[in-house]
Protein backbone atom coordinates (compact mmCIF):
# COMPACT_ATOMS: atom_id res chain seq x y z
CA UNK A 1 0.00 0.00 0.00
CA UNK A 2 1.13 3.36 -0.54
CA UNK A 3 1.42 6.33 1.81
CA UNK A 4 -2.13 7.23 0.82
CA UNK A 5 -3.71 4.09 1.35
CA UNK A 6 -4.39 3.07 -1.99
CA UNK A 7 -3.07 -0.56 -3.71
CA UNK A 8 0.43 1.11 -5.49
CA UNK A 9 0.52 0.50 -8.78
CA UNK A 10 4.42 0.33 -9.62
CA UNK A 11 6.73 4.01 -9.83
CA UNK A 12 8.39 5.83 -11.48
CA UNK A 13 12.01 7.10 -11.56
CA UNK A 14 11.03 10.88 -11.66
CA UNK A 15 13.19 14.51 -11.91
CA UNK A 16 12.29 18.14 -12.99
CA UNK A 17 14.52 19.31 -15.91
CA UNK A 18 14.73 22.31 -18.57
CA UNK A 19 15.31 20.62 -21.55
CA UNK A 20 18.22 21.65 -24.20
CA UNK A 21 15.87 23.43 -27.53
CA UNK A 22 16.63 21.39 -30.73
CA UNK A 23 18.72 23.41 -32.38
CA UNK A 24 21.08 23.36 -29.31
CA UNK A 25 20.50 19.45 -29.48
CA UNK A 26 22.08 19.59 -32.61
CA UNK A 27 24.63 22.02 -32.22
CA UNK A 28 26.09 20.11 -28.96
CA UNK A 29 25.83 16.94 -30.57
CA UNK A 30 28.50 18.07 -33.40
CA UNK A 31 30.53 19.34 -30.30
CA UNK A 32 30.15 15.58 -28.87
CA UNK A 33 30.72 13.73 -32.05
CA UNK A 34 34.36 15.56 -32.31
CA UNK A 35 35.30 15.12 -28.50
CA UNK A 36 34.28 11.68 -29.23
CA UNK A 37 37.35 10.69 -31.20
CA UNK A 38 39.19 12.29 -28.30
CA UNK A 39 37.59 10.71 -25.18
CA UNK A 40 36.37 7.12 -24.23
CA UNK A 41 33.28 7.08 -22.14
CA UNK A 42 30.72 4.20 -21.79
CA UNK A 43 27.69 5.85 -22.24
CA UNK A 44 26.96 9.34 -24.38
CA UNK A 45 23.69 11.21 -23.68
CA UNK A 46 21.32 10.48 -26.22
CA UNK A 47 20.76 14.11 -27.57
CA UNK A 48 17.04 14.64 -27.56
CA UNK A 49 18.13 13.70 -23.91
CA UNK A 50 20.01 17.07 -23.18
CA UNK A 51 18.73 18.88 -20.23
CA UNK A 52 19.39 20.88 -17.06
CA UNK A 53 18.27 19.05 -13.59
CA UNK A 54 16.27 21.11 -11.30
CA UNK A 55 15.64 18.50 -8.71
CA UNK A 56 16.00 14.08 -9.02
CA UNK A 57 13.10 12.68 -7.08
CA UNK A 58 14.05 8.99 -7.39
CA UNK A 59 11.52 6.46 -7.42
CA UNK A 60 8.27 8.21 -7.02
CA UNK A 61 5.17 5.73 -6.18
CA UNK A 62 2.54 6.26 -9.56
CA UNK A 63 -0.16 7.30 -6.96
CA UNK A 64 1.51 10.00 -5.56
CA UNK A 65 2.26 11.73 -9.47
CA UNK A 66 -0.86 13.73 -9.66
CA UNK A 67 -0.07 15.54 -6.07
CA UNK A 68 3.47 15.92 -7.71
CA UNK A 69 2.14 17.74 -10.79
CA UNK A 70 -0.22 19.72 -8.65
CA UNK A 71 2.62 21.08 -6.75
CA UNK A 72 5.14 21.20 -9.63
CA UNK A 73 2.52 23.65 -11.46
CA UNK A 74 2.52 26.01 -8.43
CA UNK A 75 6.03 25.97 -8.62
CA UNK A 76 6.06 27.32 -12.53
CA UNK A 77 2.99 29.84 -11.50
CA UNK A 78 5.38 31.89 -9.28
CA UNK A 79 8.39 31.84 -11.76
CA UNK A 80 9.35 33.31 -15.01
CA UNK A 81 10.94 33.32 -18.15
CA UNK A 82 14.92 33.61 -18.17
CA UNK A 83 17.53 33.52 -20.69
CA UNK A 84 20.27 30.78 -20.57
CA UNK A 85 23.52 29.66 -22.53
CA UNK A 86 25.27 27.27 -23.48
CA UNK A 87 29.16 27.41 -21.87
CA UNK A 88 32.10 25.39 -21.89
CA UNK A 89 33.14 21.66 -21.17
CA UNK A 90 34.34 19.92 -18.30
CA UNK A 91 34.06 16.57 -15.93
CA UNK A 92 33.57 15.58 -12.38
CA UNK A 93 35.46 13.79 -11.04
CA UNK A 94 39.32 12.43 -10.83
CA UNK A 95 40.92 13.32 -13.98
CA UNK A 96 42.31 9.49 -14.33
CA UNK A 97 38.41 8.25 -14.41
CA UNK A 98 35.67 10.99 -14.34
CA UNK A 99 32.62 9.72 -13.61
CA UNK A 100 30.65 12.80 -15.96
CA UNK A 101 31.58 14.78 -19.25
CA UNK A 102 29.64 18.31 -19.02
CA UNK A 103 28.62 21.24 -20.67
CA UNK A 104 28.33 24.17 -18.72
CA UNK A 105 25.22 26.73 -18.66
CA UNK A 106 25.36 30.56 -18.46
CA UNK A 107 23.28 33.44 -19.00
CA UNK A 108 20.79 34.62 -16.14
CA UNK A 109 22.16 31.97 -13.51
CA UNK A 110 20.46 33.22 -10.80
CA UNK A 111 16.79 33.20 -12.16
CA UNK A 112 17.83 29.09 -13.00
CA UNK A 113 18.58 29.20 -9.41
CA UNK A 114 15.88 31.02 -7.77
CA UNK A 115 13.53 28.37 -9.80
CA UNK A 116 15.80 25.38 -8.83
CA UNK A 117 14.94 26.42 -4.56
CA UNK A 118 11.53 27.02 -5.66
CA UNK A 119 10.60 23.95 -7.10
CA UNK A 120 12.85 22.15 -4.10
CA UNK A 121 11.11 24.28 -1.85
CA UNK A 122 7.51 23.10 -3.22
CA UNK A 123 8.14 19.47 -3.21
CA UNK A 124 9.87 19.23 0.55
CA UNK A 125 6.45 18.63 1.98
CA UNK A 126 5.69 15.86 -0.28
CA UNK A 127 8.68 14.59 1.17
CA UNK A 128 11.24 14.51 -1.29
CA UNK A 129 14.53 16.74 0.37
CA UNK A 130 16.77 18.62 -2.23
CA UNK A 131 20.52 17.62 -2.18
CA UNK A 132 22.59 19.31 0.56
CA UNK A 133 25.20 19.91 -2.19
CA UNK A 134 25.42 23.45 -3.85
CA UNK A 135 23.22 23.50 -7.21
CA UNK A 136 25.98 23.51 -10.09
CA UNK A 137 24.14 23.56 -13.72
CA UNK A 138 25.22 21.15 -16.11
CA UNK A 139 24.12 19.40 -19.22
CA UNK A 140 25.48 15.56 -19.09
CA UNK A 141 27.19 14.62 -22.19
CA UNK A 142 28.45 11.27 -21.26
CA UNK A 143 29.11 9.12 -18.42
CA UNK A 144 32.10 6.84 -17.01
CA UNK A 145 35.58 7.22 -18.70
CA UNK A 146 37.16 4.38 -20.00
CA UNK A 147 40.36 5.67 -21.69
CA UNK A 148 43.61 5.01 -20.15
CA UNK A 149 45.04 8.12 -20.06
CA UNK A 150 43.72 11.09 -17.66
CA UNK A 151 41.69 13.63 -18.90
CA UNK A 152 43.08 16.78 -19.61
CA UNK A 153 41.74 20.08 -19.05
CA UNK A 154 39.14 20.64 -22.16
CA UNK A 155 39.86 23.59 -24.69
CA UNK A 156 37.77 26.40 -24.32
CA UNK A 157 34.67 26.42 -26.32
CA UNK A 158 33.57 29.59 -28.38
CA UNK A 159 29.75 29.99 -28.46
CA UNK A 160 29.54 33.39 -29.93
CA UNK A 161 26.51 35.39 -31.06
CA UNK A 162 22.90 34.07 -29.91
CA UNK A 163 23.09 30.58 -31.32
CA UNK A 164 24.22 29.35 -28.19
CA UNK A 165 21.54 31.14 -26.30
CA UNK A 166 17.72 30.08 -25.43
CA UNK A 167 14.96 31.55 -23.46
CA UNK A 168 13.64 29.36 -21.16
CA UNK A 169 9.68 29.52 -21.21
CA UNK A 170 9.18 26.32 -18.77
CA UNK A 171 10.15 23.41 -17.15
CA UNK A 172 9.15 19.82 -17.24
CA UNK A 173 8.55 16.54 -14.99
CA UNK A 174 10.28 13.78 -16.80
CA UNK A 175 9.92 9.60 -15.94
CA UNK A 176 13.40 7.45 -16.68
CA UNK A 177 12.61 4.65 -18.90
CA UNK A 178 15.73 2.40 -18.99
CA UNK A 179 16.93 0.56 -22.48
CA UNK A 180 14.72 3.40 -24.53
CA UNK A 181 16.22 6.02 -26.66
CA UNK A 182 15.55 8.72 -26.12
CA UNK A 183 15.69 7.75 -22.24
CA UNK A 184 13.74 10.22 -21.08
CA UNK A 185 9.63 11.07 -21.22
CA UNK A 186 7.84 14.43 -20.78
CA UNK A 187 5.01 13.21 -18.55
CA UNK A 188 3.79 17.01 -18.09
CA UNK A 189 5.92 20.46 -19.11
CA UNK A 190 4.95 23.64 -16.40
CA UNK A 191 5.05 26.74 -18.72
CA UNK A 192 5.98 30.00 -17.05
CA UNK A 193 2.94 32.53 -16.43
CA UNK A 194 5.31 35.70 -17.35
CA UNK A 195 8.30 36.86 -18.08
CA UNK A 196 10.72 38.52 -15.76
CA UNK A 197 11.34 41.98 -16.65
Amino acid sequence: MSKSGKESTGSERLFTAIRLPHHLQEQVKVWRDDIKRQLFFRTWTDPRDYHITLQFMGDVDTNTIPSVIEVLKEAAAKSGSFQLRLGGAGTFGRPASPKVLWRGVEGERGKLGLLQKTVADHMLPLGFRPEERPYSPHITIARSYIGSEPVQPLPNIENAGSDASWIATDFVLFATKFGRKPMYEVLQTFPFPYSYP
